[in-house]
This record gives structure tokens, sequence and C-alpha cells, in this order.
């Protein structure tokens, strides 16, 4: 497994925070539950708050066309834990995922992935 470089590292963090910006203007959600959202999710999110997962999603190309980006997310998240892993985690979280909702797809998978995430460094 390989350390992000730190130039990536903050291109990562500036798309990112250019990404909740853009979205965060489009959908109406409040500091607090952006927050909740990013780092405290839970099953039972407001639909604004999925939609904005959705939006997130897409500004950052790991969703398309109502779509997780499977591969992009594999290739991110091998960086820290391995192929065979990100590859397990990331197939098991798009197992149920929604077929009509897109802003419940993106919360769905993004609520299963943090939780498996927060499972595998052990917190």
């Amino acid at each position: 497994m390989v350390a992000m470089k730190p130039e990536n590292l903050a291109k990562l963090r500036n798309k990112q925070l250019k990404a909740t910006k853009k979205c965060s203007e489009e959908i109406d959600i409040s500091l607090i539950e952006y927050l909740n959202l990013m780092h405290n999710a839970s099953e039972d999110a407001t639909e604004p708050m999925q939609c904005f997962m959705e939006c997130f999603y897409k500004k950052l190309n790991l969703m398309k066309d109502g779509e997780i980006q499977k591969e992009v997310i594999i290739k991110e998240k091998k960086k820290k834990l391995g192929k065979a892993t990100a590859t397990s985690i990331v197939e098991d979280c798009m197992a149920d995922l929604p077929d009509n909702n897109d802003c419940a797809k993106a919360y769905k998978f993004h609520y299963c992935l943090n939780l498996a995430l927060s499972e595998k460094s052990g917190n």
C-alpha cells in the first residue's frame, strides 16, 4: 500500500472543497448537517443530505449517469487499503443500492463505505 503524495493530497482536498462549495450552493443543508454527513453519517439521512452526497459524488466524478464509478473509487481506495480489500469493500457497498433514486444511491453507498472504512481502521 502506498501513501498519497502531499501534492496529490492537496489537489484532492482542493477538489473536494470546490465540490463542497458548489453543492452547498445547490443543495440547502446546514453546516451541522454537512459535518454530520461527512463524519457521522446515519442510515436515516434527510433527502437534502442524500442529494448533497449525489452532487458531491458527481462533482468528484465518483458518480456518472446515475451509476457509482466503481473503478474510480477502487483506484483511490487501493492506495490505502490494497486492491483486494478496496475491491471487496466497494463491491459489498454496491450490492443493495436503490435503482430509482440517485440521491439515495449516492448516500447509501457513502454510508456503507464510511462504515466499512471505520470498521477496517478499528474506529
